[in-house]
């Protein structure tokens, strides 16, 4: 695991991308800083990088949305569903009043 880590971050240059699996494991790990690198890397697989797209962390969602293998599709989605978010809470407490 620490070999795969290294190559995420940087430390030891490899040219193969991460396999599906190990990909797959990265974007669902505690660490954002173990996503945040998936997420900046270039040969990481479409699917992979829309999965990080709705990530919690700000830091990681900004990493895709600056990878040029992101498909766009994921980027749009992520605004719009934040923006439909936004004014759904808006509504809500329009509708609900105060407590």
């Amino acid at each position: 695991m620490s070999g795969l880590l290294a190559r995420l971050t940087g430390r030891r240059k490899e040219s193969t991308p991460p396999d599906y699996e190990e990909a797959k494991h990265l974007a669902s790990d505690q660490s954002p800083k173990a996503r945040r690198s998936l997420a900046a890397r270039g040969d990481v697989q479409p699917e992979i990088l829309y999965f990080l797209a709705d990530d919690p962390d700000v830091d990681v969602r900004r990493a895709v949305a600056g990878n040029d293998a992101t498909p766009m599709c994921a980027v749009i989605l992520r605004n719009a569903s934040a923006v439909w978010r936004h004014s759904w809470t808006r509504l809500r407490a329009t509708v609900s009043g105060p407590p």
